[in-house]
């Protein structure tokens, strides 16, 4: 019986250790490149030529906005020392201890606006725009101020007022006021906070013209508004003659005040001192009471 071996010659061997070999090569050579390509990156992303060094402001107009209204030049000048100062801070620093933030193509413009509009309440849009290679253009609209709110009809331990725009918002803290100097809106608010929400645009927006017809139409001045979460569906407008309106939010302000209008002229007539409260919440049906009980 006979017996066969496979014999393996050093050149088969000498094959095998420079096939090996070769892939080490080609596998470092990968290896390499990689690292260089990321160390090109590295380079890249701090180039200072891509770095923002530059952020241009401006104040956009009421027709691009709807809601921006033109101020001074030392305001317009504040306005953009504040939004240079807080874009820099935002952009101070790196992602992952590598990439500089302020490496204009990483820069989320969305990202970036939210931030500033939670950081600056007084405005009310930010528009950011990337101009290459290394600027921001910047553009704003400062809140509209309304009203004066305050919780002073609350039962609340701290009284507090601030500052709300067209929209209910609230985006300043403010000092109580009394006076005729500016629209007051006394609630049962637990809190008055920069921030919040406080009352809702489309409730707003029926004050606003309430306010703005009651001169026009009827003749009277306005000085402040309650609004209470026991009736939320009314409306308290108190006026300079010492009395007080009481009105539906969702009625027809011009209606309404046609109707108010009415009643003073052929009804009240030279008595709207005495009066203590008008109700008009029941259309062409009005209650009034003058002051000590007569009705």
């Amino acid at each position: 019986m006979t017996q066969s071996r496979i014999l393996y010659s050093p050149r088969q061997h000498k094959r095998k250790q420079k096939k090996l070999s070769k892939e080490k090569v080609r596998a470092l050579l990968v290896l390499g490149g990689v690292v260089l390509f990321f160390i090109a990156c590295i380079a890249v992303v701090h180039l200072s030529y891509f770095q923002v060094r530059e952020i241009r402001v401006s104040e956009a107009r009421a027709s691009e906005t709807g809601v921006g209204t033109l101020v001074g030049a030392a305001g317009m000048e504040q306005d953009a020392q504040q939004l240079q100062n807080t874009i820099n801070n935002l952009l101070s620093g790196n992602y992952a201890f590598v990439v500089p933030k302020r490496f204009i193509f990483g820069i989320r413009r969305q990202s970036l606006e939210q931030q500033l509009l939670a950081i600056l309440s007084r405005f009310e849009t930010i528009l950011v725009t990337k101009q290459y290679p290394h600027a921001l253009s910047v553009s704003y609209a400062k809140r509209i101020f309304f009203a004066l709110l305050c919780n002073d009809i609350a039962k609340a331990d701290i009284h507090s007022c601030g500052y709300i725009d067209h929209t209910g918002f609230v985006y300043e803290d403010a000092p109580d006021a009394s006076g005729s100097l500016i629209i007051k809106i006394r609630s049962d608010l637990p809190a008055v906070k920069v921030g919040m929400q406080a009352i809702d645009a489309q409730t707003v927006k029926q004050m606003t013209l309430f306010g703005e017809g009651i001169k026009r139409i009827a003749g009277l001045r306005l000085l402040s508004y309650d609004l209470s979460s026991q009736a939320p569906d009314e409306l308290r407008l108190h006026v300079a003659d010492g009395f007080t309106l009481i009105v539906k939010k969702a009625d027809n302000p011009e209606t309404v005040l046609q109707i108010l209008h009415t009643v003073l002229t052929q009804e009240i007539k030279d008595r709207a001192s005495q009066l203590d409260y008008l109700d008009l919440r029941f259309g062409n049906k009005v209650f009034y009471k003058f002051k000590g009980g007569t009705k």
